[in-house]
């Protein structure tokens, strides 16, 4: 990414005159399973004032690329109601009260 070396630099010319020790600044992904799914937590170096944009970007070519596979899908939390009145087999179903 375009401002990861920007940054890089930056850093670099402050850390002479703050404590900043940095011995890898590259952009990484680090993953995990979680309860929906794989979560992909990204570290990159971007503007502090520019980062909801640098996050949206990347967000957005991170699913563009997805968008290619049509045997990946995204998992997300969800919730479903089941009403036993008019769903499930007949005998087991709850009776409905008429009111």
């Amino acid at each position: 990414m375009h401002l990861s070396k920007t940054a890089e630099h930056r850093i670099k010319e402050v850390s002479s005159r703050f404590m900043i020790f940095y011995s890898k600044l590259t952009p990484f992904v680090y993953t995990r399973v979680a309860d929906c799914g794989v979560e992909l937590t990204l570290r990159y170096l971007c503007d502090p004032r520019e980062r909801r944009g640098t996050a949206h970007e990347i967000w957005e070519e991170i699913l563009d690329a997805f968008a290619g596979f049509e045997d990946v899908d995204f998992a997300y939390p969800t919730q479903r109601f089941y009403d036993n009145r008019t769903e499930g087999k007949e005998g087991a179903r709850a009776a409905m009260e008429l009111t």
